[in-house]
């Protein structure tokens, strides 16, 4: 949430879905989910796909940070990258 809310305009009203999180032996991995909020830009009102890179120590996230979040008809390339990790932004 800490590094998503940057990307929204009024993030307290946000309403996040979240999803599963593979859990990998290795230090880092990738996680998708949606949120329901307000965009600074207009089309991407709603529901925002976003795909994030989390480091990972003792099995905690230790540091997440954003690579994509997009609404409208963008969140579709959101979700083809998830894809490419084997996440559903929806599951």
């Amino acid at each position: 949430m800490d590094q998503v809310q940057y990307n929204l305009k009024d993030p307290q009203t946000a309403k996040y879905h979240w999803t599963k999180f593979a859990v990998t032996s290795d230090d880092s991995s990738n996680y998708c989910a949606t949120v329901d909020a307000k965009s600074p830009y207009l089309p991407y009102n709603g529901r925002q796909t976003y795909i994030m890179d989390v480091t990972l120590a003792n099995g905690q996230i230790v540091n997440a940070t954003m690579g994509l979040i997009a609404g409208g008809k963008d969140a579709a390339i959101v979700a083809k990258e998830c894809a490419k990790y084997g996440l559903n932004p929806n599951d």
